[in-house]
């Protein structure tokens, strides 16, 4: 990966434009004053600064490298199994990809920047961030100048393998290759947000996939890297335009000036890795409580594959991913088509109520929870767990359900509902 450039956002705003009209956003791309420093790795469970990677992250596999950005916004692509594999494009491994880890490179002028990052599942470029939910943010100190006013740039590593935000993002924005981009492709943000920037900031630009034609400053292939293709130039879904908010609303669309004649390509560096599905080994053990469709408490029915209905018009479900060994883990559980509300994983020796389980609130609880794991806040409809681990011991069964806070169903006993449940045995 090369860098030469930051996009300083730390500046005045660019002329507002709206999505259709694109601004030559050239006059804000500042020099870097040489390569950037290794920032090492953030433990966003510990909010702590170090070296090593939590089990989870150091075995993750790179999802996607992208180009990204007062707050930046850039677009990319996680393609699915319904993706085509052609020059365009690229058919993925999975339909939805855990997120363990994620490298990002930026440059501040402050001694301690404040920066926030926000993942969307459905973006296109320049569709207006301010209007969309994200699916996750994150916020976090950067490692910074050392003092104010100087210039200095970074790449960091945000480690998410030991904490409760692992998260899940679906492929080709909604599981299912549609070759539209404003339905395939995965938004993200970047903003430092120090009340009184000291000088420059911004994140780093970085590749472009014409460079064979006529930028020479990032070779081909240093943008974006997808698994099992290393020449995937900028990436899937980048496209040469990128938006800037300020204040809550959209202030611009905007690009370099033109890549085919020697500017920078419109793409800022990310590189997301997770579980790709393809190189974790075969997840353990059968989801239960989804195989029929049985009656709920609030005399509703339930479709295959799914808990009882909630507020969402769905019914909760589970997937697990990974490989379920205690030494080196990659199990995880997400849950999805929930409120976004707050629940729990359970964790438990046996199931209970047979192939459907037992009514209870305004679902079916399938197993007798020994183990209640840290709340979790749902964003999304969706939320992800692993570690699970370090409550097992090796050739022990174990059973999982997520639950969760479900309070507008309002039928008697209501207020909290369940997803299916998954039994898995736990390897050495």
């Amino acid at each position: 990966m090369k860098f030469r450039y930051l996009l300083n956002t730390a500046g005045a705003l660019l002329v507002a434009a709206t999505a259709t009209a694109q601004t030559d956003a050239s006059s804000q791309l500042v020099a870097t004053p040489g390569a950037p420093q290794d920032g090492g790795v953030y433990d966003y469970a510990t909010a702590t600064w170090g070296s090593t990677l939590s089990p989870l992250a150091a075995g993750a596999d790179r999802l996607d490298l992208t180009g990204q950005d007062q707050t930046s916004v850039d677009a990319g692509r996680l393609p699915s199994t319904s993706s085509p594999d052609d020059m365009f494009s690229l058919t993925g491994t999975a339909d939805a990809y855990p997120v363990y880890s994620f490298e990002l490179a930026y440059c501040t002028s402050e001694t301690a920047p404040e920066i926030t990052i926000s993942f969307y599942d459905s973006y296109d470029a320049c569709d207006d961030a301010t209007l969309l939910a994200p699916l996750k943010t994150l916020s976090f100190t950067g490692p910074g100048s050392a003092s104010s006013g100087t210039l200095s740039c970074w790449v960091v590593t945000i480690d998410l393998g030991d904490s409760a935000d692992i998260f899940t993002m679906s492929a080709d924005g909604d599981g299912f290759y549609d070759g539209d981009a404003s339905l395939d492709n995965f938004g993200w943000s970047f903003a430092q947000t120090n009340a009184e920037p000291s000088g420059p900031a911004g994140p780093l630009v970085a590749g472009d996939p014409f460079a064979l034609l006529g930028n020479p400053s990032c070779a081909w292939g240093d943008g974006t890297v997808w698994s099992g293709n290393t020449n995937a130039g900028s990436g899937l879904g980048t496209d040469d335009l990128f938006e800037l908010d300020a204040a809550g609303s959209m202030q611009s669309c905007n690009f370099f000036g033109g890549y085919l004649v020697g500017n920078p390509f419109a793409s800022l560096q990310l590189a997301i890795e997770g579980d790709s599905g393809g190189s974790s080994g075969p997840v353990e053990g059968a989801q239960y409580c989804a195989e029929i469709v049985y009656n709920c408490p609030c005399s509703v029915t339930s479709a295959a594959g799914e808990g009882c209905p909630n507020t969402t018009g769905a019914g909760g479900t589970l997937i697990a991913t990974g490989n379920p060994s205690i030494a080196a883990s990659t199990f995880n559980l997400t849950a999805a088509q929930l409120p976004d509300t707050v629940g729990l994983f359970v964790q438990g020796v046996n199931a209970i109520g047979g192939a459907d389980g037992n009514p209870v609130g305004e679902g079916r609880l399938c197993l007798n929870p020994q183990k209640r794991f840290q709340p979790q806040t749902i964003a999304g409809g969706t939320v992800s767990r692993s570690n699970f681990q370090n409550f097992a011991t090796a050739g022990a069964a174990m059973n999982y359900q997520f639950w969760y806070r479900d309070p507008s169903n309002n039928c008697a006993g209501g207020g909290f509902n369940f997803t299916p449940a998954w039994n898995v045995t736990w390897l050495p």
